[in-house]
């Protein structure tokens, strides 16, 4: 396989993992169904949480921390703990107004809330190195240390860029309006249940 070929299948081969449903598609679909704004701000975290990836995993820094059970161990219980803090966020938030003055903890800081989301994801980080040991070439070119996280950047901004304007349209929002507590609790109570199994060793799929 030749440095090209290399290169679009990983491009091709995180797509598919990027489109899978996970914590950074239920906090976009939640912050997107509440404002367009605030989902496109975590949406820029997110990919640029990508492109880190990317980079980490073409120079191998992902593939040692995934062989060490101890910093595995740790990755987890960071990132379930963080899932679990946006779940009691969005637990309390859920009974407050769409344009309220004092807007909930999950609103707040869409950006680096985002990036936080997908760094501390096992699951990404898995993916990420799963692909890239797989189709990498042994000796990659110069180009594919630059082109490589900025196609990471690239995937994730244009996937969660069309889940927050799916979502954000007028029957969307309509239709949150009307459950916006039931939805905002029901998307918690994904994000503090994939926490718990992150914390438990339990991979979700």
């Amino acid at each position: 396989m030749n440095q090209s070929t290399s290169f679009l299948a990983i491009v091709g081969a995180i797509s598919l993992g990027a489109i899978s449903p996970g914590p950074s598609f239920f906090y976009i679909a939640q912050l997107a169904a509440n404002r367009r704004s605030l989902a496109l701000r975590a949406t820029l975290g997110m990919a640029i949480g990508g492109a880190i990836y990317g980079l980490l995993a073409i120079w191998g820094v992902a593939k040692l921390i995934s062989t060490n059970p101890l910093a595995m161990n740790a990755l987890r219980v960071v990132g379930g703990t963080f899932l679990i803090y946006l779940c009691f966020s969005l637990w309390q938030g859920s009974n407050e107004a769409l344009e309220g003055t004092n807007p909930s903890p999950a609103k707040n800081r869409p950006f680096s809330r985002g990036l936080l989301t997908q760094i501390s994801n096992p699951k990404t980080m898995i993916i990420y190195v799963s692909v890239y040991g797989a189709l990498l070439p042994q000796q990659p070119d110069a180009w594919l240390y630059l082109a490589l996280p900025i196609a990471m950047f690239a995937i994730e901004a244009l996937w969660y860029s069309f889940v927050s304007l799916a979502l954000s349209t007028s029957g969307s929002r309509n239709l949150y309006l009307k459950g916006k507590k039931w939805f905002d609790r029901a998307a918690g109570a994904v994000l503090g249940l994939i926490g718990l199994s992150f914390i438990a060793g339990i991979w979700v799929k």
